[in-house]
């Protein structure tokens, strides 16, 4: 019974389709803005609950989606835990 998984008994059956890739999300800055604009890093530094609870005011003020920080990683000097975001600011 094992065996008639594992053959190709039905030769009518359609391959399935490799996943499809989700579509990129597109930079709609337009060029010249683009270069104008600088990467500014912000790093919340602290225990897992006291990070978390930043990040989530920070959402509420509409300040960053929460997707956006990163995984939690411990911070080179103390080795308590940070994430990261990053923003843009125009230099206009």
């Amino acid at each position: 019974m094992a065996e008639e998984f594992l053959s190709n008994g039905d030769a009518n059956v359609p391959p399935i389709d490799p996943p499809v890739d989700r579509p990129k999300k597109r930079d709609t800055v337009p060029g010249a803005l683009r270069d104008r604009r600088e990467a500014v890093r912000i790093i919340v530094v602290g225990s897992d609950p006291a990070i978390t609870n930043i990040i989530y005011t920070l959402f509420v003020k509409e300040f960053a989606e929460i997707y956006e920080w990163s995984d939690s990683l411990p911070e080179p000097n103390t080795g308590k835990l940070m994430r990261v975001v990053t923003k843009y600011v125009n230099l206009d």
